[in-house]
């Protein structure tokens, strides 16, 4: 149950939907997924306040019944910590995915562009750093299309954050198409906050594909389609300036609008208003 010191202002932060999460990848009988919904909803209607990343989660929470107020806030960037990285010429360019290897991340899609792009361009290396369930079975399947250009790594500690992001230079957000409605990939502030350009899976309309029009800094195509994947990340490897330019745009974006001081001082002044009208 929320619990509140008397007088206080109860706040729950929703970074993901786990009932929708659940559901959609076949996690568990219907039962249970109906069972997480019964909870999710029963306690955030016990709060007064209820944040979410995205105006579709917004929307999710809606749906399971949530009546408590919901705001949108999104992800925050520190751009004091993570600061852009000028681009270190070098023979092989390298695509860097960079996080969870989990179910909801679809990271078959890079599986399947890198195939793609073994047969066109077999010297553009591929890094998925990260770990997670799915690490042995993707493993597993690099090994059984007997891909030379794709391997597997450790993630870096935060403390080297913009070094290992800089080491791309492109980034891969794969999005699962089931499962874009309950999250939203944190990584991808902070990829431009670092000045670095990536390609995106996401559906239209999606908010990963709203984002992309609001900031003109990375390249979208749709789920599933590992040719359309692999077309976009040769566009990037084959244009030093446009990826320049994307990493410029991002970086400018993040400082605009998803800087600390200003995603923070909104919430602030939203909570205030809030205790002041308890």
């Amino acid at each position: 149950m929320p619990a509140r010191q008397h007088g206080g202002v109860c706040i729950a932060i929703i970074h993901d939907i786990q009932s929708g999460l659940a559901e959609r990848l076949g996690m568990g009988v219907s039962r249970m997924a109906g069972l997480m919904r019964v909870v999710e909803r029963t306690m955030l209607n016990r709060v007064d306040l209820v944040v979410v990343l995205s105006p579709e989660m917004k929307d999710q929470l809606r749906r399971i019944g949530v009546t408590t107020p919901i705001d949108v806030v999104p992800l925050w960037v520190d751009i004091d910590h993570i600061q852009p990285v000028e681009p270190v010429p070098h023979p092989a360019i390298k695509v860097l995915y960079s996080g969870n290897l989990g179910r909801k991340q679809g990271l078959g899609q890079v599986v399947a562009m890198a195939e793609e792009l073994a047969r066109k361009r077999p010297e553009i290396e591929i890094v998925l750093r990260g770990n997670g369930n799915q690490a042995a079975e993707i493993s597993a399947e690099i090994a059984r299309r007997r891909l030379g250009n794709v391997r597997l790594a450790e993630l870096q500690p935060n403390e080297a954050l913009s070094t290992a992001l800089a080491a791309g230079d492109i980034h891969l957000v794969p999005q699962n198409p089931q499962t874009a409605s309950f999250a939203v990939p944190s990584k991808v502030f902070n990829i431009m906050a670092v000045g670095r350009p990536f390609v995106a899976t996401a559906l239209p309309d999606s908010t990963l594909w709203r984002l992309q029009r609001l900031s003109g800094a990375f390249l979208c195509v749709p789920p599933d389609e590992p040719w359309s994947f692999a077309e976009a990340v040769l566009r990037l490897a084959d244009d030093e300036q446009l990826r320049r330019e994307l990493g410029r745009r991002g970086r400018e974006f993040v400082e605009q609008h998803y800087a600390k001081p200003i995603i923070l001082g909104e919430f602030m002044s939203r909570v205030d208003a809030l205790a002041a009208h308890r």
